[in-house]
């Protein structure tokens, strides 16, 4: 507050004036505006001081820090902790995309051959004699051999005689003996001359071409006492078998 303006607060309370009060007044006020200021100047100065301090221990911390810093030490594994809860199960994934297909594997290394089977026991020895010779052998006992003995040959002689019985026969005879015959192939002929005619208009016959059955009007015909084939025998195919002649 200024001289003045103390002399007139003075005057509006109606006071006389005393210099001392007021020199007193105006000196506290004085000291009280340079307190202030000084306060100022001081809250200044120490808040740079402050700031300056802190920046100059930043730095010095900075520079101090890593030179403290100690070595990486040995990690401790914890207890390993209680399992928890089974969570919810989450929510059914999308079909994903088909596989891309795979390369085909090498193919193995075949295994070592299989040992040997052993030998079978030899069966016994077989005739010697040629299918000729056997029939010619056959022929001498006509009278001793049954026709049983022979596989086959009663039920093919019974279904000729029924097939005979039922067909009308050729010729004044009637049925008679049975005859053998065989022939060989030369690789041309088709046409052999039986012995004699053949009963049941040329049926009354069975025939094997190397032991096996062979059929009439398929694979042989005959006509009066001649048997055709429809084929051609080979140097060592033989024709043989049975007829009822006439």
């Amino acid at each position: 507050m200024s001289l003045k303006d103390s002399i007139k607060r003075m005057k509006e309370k109606g006071s006389p004036i005393d210099w001392r009060v007021l020199a007193m007044d105006i000196a506290e006020k004085m000291i009280n505006e340079k307190l202030i200021e000084f306060q100022k100047k001081t809250d200044l100065l120490v808040n740079n001081s402050i700031k300056e301090l802190q920046k100059e221990v930043s730095e010095f911390a900075n520079e101090l820090i890593p030179s403290l810093k100690g070595a990486k030490g040995d990690s401790i594994r914890g207890v390993q902790g209680f399992k928890g809860d089974k969570g919810d199960r989450g929510d059914k994934g999308g079909t994903g995309n088909p596989g891309i297909n795979g390369v085909d594997g090498k193919s193995g290394i075949d295994g070592s051959p299989g040992a040997d089977g052993k030998d079978g026991i030899n069966g016994k020895d077989g005739s010697p004699d040629t299918p000729i010779q056997i029939a010619d052998k056959l022929n001498t006992l006509e009278e001793k051999v049954e026709w049983k003995v022979i596989k086959g040959l009663t039920k093919m002689f019974a279904n000729l005689s029924r097939e005979i019985r039922g067909k009308k026969q050729v010729g004044g005879g009637g049925m008679g003996n049975v005859v053998r015959f065989a022939f060989n192939g030369d690789g041309t002929t088709t046409a052999f001359t039986l012995s004699a005619e053949v009963a049941g208009g040329g049926s009354a016959i069975i025939a094997h071409l190397n032991g096996q059955y062979v059929h009439q009007t398929t694979q042989f015909n005959v006509s009066s006492r001649t048997l055709t084939t429809t084929f051609t025998m080979t140097n060592t195919d033989i024709l043989e078998g049975w007829f009822i002649r006439t």
